[in-house]
């Protein structure tokens, strides 16, 4: 990488990508945009986020209230003049892909967004065509086709000087020019985090129910196989759960889990989530996907620990 790179970043998977490639290629300089909401900085209360936002030179917040007219002429100038290296994980973002259809002296290079990238039956390789539903969605549709007549997807493939991945390349959507990189999840510890739940030997990984689609009979299930764990983490869009105790952790749950288990070996439930992929090569972590088991009823023993809940 010749010139100062700057990172585009709008969720903690992709704050923990960007560090990814930081360490791989030591840089000791890097600006960064934050894709936030009411102005407030994610590395106030996120671990990977102030890790990322820490070792930049420059920062910019970009508030997601902002109307996409003036989200472009905000990306715009951040980029600068010439021909800037921009890394980001949206390789399905008409508004942010505009600039480097309008601006072909700016340099592409790409990151995971999270499981979505490996995913057969998700959106990057069987997109959805989606319901116009206002007059709004209908420029939309006319501005991505004048500018990306195949799609904003083959615009990424084709213009993507490099793509970086957690997992196996072969099995990434970005496949022909994917490169792994190693993800310290030990840079995103927080230590009262690591004390306050020290011991711990079994974890849910909640699935975000402001938007889950299963039945309220899975739901129920998923919360029962969550009072026999140690620690219960929700997800980050969800409010607080008034039928089960949870926590909102700082560190990303795979920072913990590793942690724990060089202590012992833990058992992490989860339905769904990036973490069965993230974790599923780690050293004593027993992982089980409830998503998977669901036609077993849901019949999986979880190990006791001294922090159990009745």
């Amino acid at each position: 990488m010749k010139s100062t790179p700057l990172f585009l970043v709008g969720t903690r998977f992709q704050a923990v990508m960007s560090w990814a490639v930081v360490q791989r290629f030591r840089l000791t300089a890097y600006d960064l945009i934050v894709y936030t909401s009411e102005h407030n900085s994610p590395g106030e209360n996120d671990r990977a986020f102030a890790t990322l936002i820490g070792g930049a030179r420059k920062v910019l917040y970009i508030d997601r209230a902002e109307s996409k007219l003036r989200f472009v002429q905000t990306l715009n100038r951040a980029f600068g003049p010439g021909s800037r290296l921009v890394l980001t994980a949206w390789i399905n973002d008409p508004f942010v892909l505009s600039l480097f259809r309008l601006r072909p002296g700016l340099r592409l290079q790409t990151f995971d967004e999270g499981g979505y990238n490996i995913a057969p039956t998700g959106p990057f390789f069987l997109p959805v065509s989606k319901t116009l539903r206002s007059l709004r969605d209908v420029l939309v549709r006319v501005f991505v086709r004048t500018l990306f007549p195949k799609g904003c997807l083959a615009f990424s493939r084709a213009r993507s000087e490099c793509h970086f991945t957690a997992f196996k390349p072969s099995q990434n959507f970005m496949a022909d020019r994917a490169v792994q990189v190693h993800i310290p999840w030990e840079d995103f510890a927080e230590p009262e985090e690591l004390v306050q739940f020290e011991g711990t030997r079994s974890i849910m990984v909640l699935p975000c129910f402001k938007d889950f689609r299963g039945s309220a009979c899975v739901r129920d299930r998923i919360v029962s196989k969550a009072r026999e764990c140690d620690l219960i983490v929700r997800h980050p869009r969800d409010a607080i759960l008034s039928d089960l105790t949870s926590e909102l952790l700082s560190s990303p749950i795979e920072a913990i889990a590793c942690a724990l288990a060089v202590q012992t070996p833990i058992k992490l439930m989860h339905y769904g989530s990036t973490v069965g992929l993230t974790l599923q090569r780690m050293t004593n972590i027993d992982l089980i996907d409830l998503r998977d088991a669901a036609s077993n009823d849901l019949d999986i023993s979880i190990m006791s620990g001294k922090h159990a809940r009745p």
